[in-house]
């Protein structure tokens, strides 16, 4: 992927988006951590905060996503979901700048 953006906003196919503050106080935010990265809160698990989709409304920045690729595991083959793997490896990982 070719792209000049610092921060990148991805989305389900089929998401609804309905937002409680405004879009000007999240393009702040990425501007106050431009190596952040940020996934939905949930609280079903309590090994893993996120929300059961965590790739649906993930907000990652360039440094994010140009240091950790999406690890390689197959749903299809019960080696894991490759979303729910990452953000919890960049959880871990890359702590300091959630």
């Amino acid at each position: 992927m070719k792209s000049d953006g610092d921060y990148f906003i991805l989305f389900d196919d089929d998401a609804i988006i309905e937002m409680e503050t405004s879009t000007t106080d999240l393009i702040q935010r990425c501007g106050e951590n431009p190596k952040g990265f940020a996934f939905r809160k949930g609280d079903h698990n309590k090994y893993n905060p996120y929300i059961g989709s965590q790739l649906n409304f993930a907000v990652l920045s360039r440094f994010i996503l140009e240091s950790e690729d999406v690890p390689n595991v197959d749903p299809q083959k019960d080696e894991g979901f490759e979303d729910r793997v990452w953000s919890m490896l960049l959880h871990v990982k890359y702590a300091q700048y959630e």
